[in-house]
């Protein structure tokens, strides 16, 4: 009986988390977009605008360099831009929902994981335009899509994981330390540029190409552009380094987030 109990107060939480997260994810959206005319469109047009800046100032120095320039920049920006966005909204989420963490009776980590999901939600549209780009693609001959594409959604699946732990490491960082934002800022943008999203990294020096691919952002977008430009499947090697920097840091951000939530809430 007292097995049944516990068990039922299990599903019961379970059930509960998942309902207060759905509402405070659609909530973080609507809010999010609630000044915008265009509202989650933007979440489609906003890696577009990234790629026409990168194909007009950058087509001239790398198009002879890449095959396929285009749909090289897209698949870097995308998924750049879902690490992008996770880890800067998740960031905030203790702070900018202080009033309500010290007033409703809300386990902590789910304010985090509303931004990673209103993150992941607003991939998902993005996504959408991106799939239709490669069908425009595959049609015209410039791709070929294969079952290995099927694979593209693991490797999604680990780059979140990866974000959202570092996402959560962030979250009580900033709490006590603030000037961590816009310090994050300025190593995103280091960040990116050691992403290849708009250059070929094998025109780089050897060190600086070592460097690069110990990025996990980039290896997540190595292997992208395996699956999708070049129809293959990146060795066995990167997708184990892949899974490495995922469930470390995802094992890692919950592990400072546990260790450090009582003294975050004091501190708020």
């Amino acid at each position: 009986m007292a097995d049944a109990a516990e068990k039922r107060n299990r599903k019961e939480k379970r059930e509960q988390f998942a309902f207060v997260l759905h509402e405070l994810t659609w909530r973080e959206i609507r809010r999010k977009y609630a000044s915008s005319h265009l509202g989650l469109l933007w979440a489609i047009l906003s890696p577009f605008f990234h790629l026409l800046i990168m194909t007009l100032v950058f087509s001239g120095m790398f198009r002879r360099n890449i095959q396929n320039f285009t749909l090289y920049c897209l698949t870097g920006n995308v998924l750049w831009g879902l690490f992008r966005n996770i880890t800067e909204q998740g960031l905030g989420s203790l702070v900018d929902n202080r009033y309500l963490l010290i007033r409703a009776k809300l386990p902590r980590q789910i304010f985090v994981w509303t931004r990673v999901m209103s993150a992941v939600i607003t991939f998902l549209f993005t996504c959408a335009a991106f799939a239709l780009i490669l069908v425009v693609q595959a049609m015209m001959g410039k791709i070929v899509l294969t079952w290995k594409l099927l694979l593209f959604p693991v490797d999604v699946l680990l780059l979140i994981l990866f974000a959202a732990g570092i996402a959560h490491g962030l979250s009580v960082l900033y709490v006590v330390f603030r000037d961590i934002r816009p310090m994050y800022s300025v190593f995103l943008t280091l960040l990116m540029y050691l992403c290849a999203i708009f250059y070929p990294v094998e025109n780089l020096p050897a060190f600086v190409q070592t460097v690069i691919g110990y990025n996990p952002v980039y290896v997540s977008i190595f292997i992208a552009r395996d699956l999708i430009q070049n129809g293959v499947i990146s060795p066995w090697i990167v997708w184990l380094k892949m899974a490495g920097y995922a469930f470390v840091s995802f094992g890692l951000g919950l592990w400072v987030f546990s260790r450090y939530s009582e003294e975050v809430l004091e501190a708020l």
